[in-house]
């Protein structure tokens, strides 16, 4: 992630790009724009954007705290969106497979998913994980001169592998 680049990897700040979808002054147009955003929210803190565009049907027991400990408990390094199929401002559904790799207790980790969002009115909402893809994969090995996952363009023992 580049300093002025937002946090969900694209190139505009965040002021421009994902605030205003978390902060509830504009709608994501697309499946995408709403992935994009939830990533930065758990970042930024967003806690109630994340509750509120996971569809309730869907949602289960899922309670704000623990999104709350989740966002807090980890550190989001890097966005890498690998497939979008629909999702676009026309459709009611879409799908954005992704990876989001982060650090958790001194680990670096991905999350990776084939999200389905669903559009209800104008309302891009995260609706399910296909469990075809869904895998959590523990203590990804990077190894000291590979690139750091946080998306720096350094090495990883001169960025966030340096203690």
């Amino acid at each position: 992630y580049k300093m002025n680049n937002c946090y969900c990897g694209k190139e505009s700040n965040y002021e421009k790009c994902c605030k205003p979808y978390i902060l509830g002054e504009k709608l994501p147009k697309t499946a995408e724009d709403a992935m994009r955003s939830r990533y930065t929210a758990y970042i930024v803190g967003g806690v109630d954007y994340i509750y509120d565009t996971h569809n309730p049907k869907t949602r289960g027991n899922l309670s704000k705290e623990e999104i709350k400990h989740w966002s807090e408990s980890t550190k989001w390094n890097k966005l890498e969106i690998i497939e979008t199929v629909n999702g676009e401002d026309k459709d009611s559904e879409g799908i954005v497979e992704f990876k989001g790799y982060y650090t958790e207790k001194g680990k670096t980790s991905f999350h990776h998913e084939r999200a389905v969002f669903k559009k209800t009115g104008d309302k891009w909402m995260y609706d399910s994980a296909l469990s075809t893809q869904k895998t959590i994969k523990k203590d990804v090995k990077i190894g000291r001169n590979d690139p750091c996952p946080c998306g720096s363009e350094k090495k990883y023992k001169k960025c966030c592998g340096k203690n």
